[in-house]
């Protein structure tokens, strides 16, 4: 992964190579989030629902 020159934004450009290989997630574990990495997920979930009074 590597950044990209500045283009006139205040975000720089993202290069991601993906390798997609049978069988890696096996060998690759999830993350386990804790409870307040969790709640701040939930929060920004919420905030980014619009509302139906909206």
């Amino acid at each position: 992964m590597e950044t990209g020159p500045a283009w006139g934004s205040d975000h720089f450009p993202v290069f991601i190579e993906h390798s997609l290989e049978p069988g890696a997630e096996a060998a690759q574990e999830e993350p386990d989030a804790d409870v307040a990495e969790e709640e701040q997920v939930d929060k920004m979930i919420e905030n980014g629902k619009q509302k139906p009074d909206e």
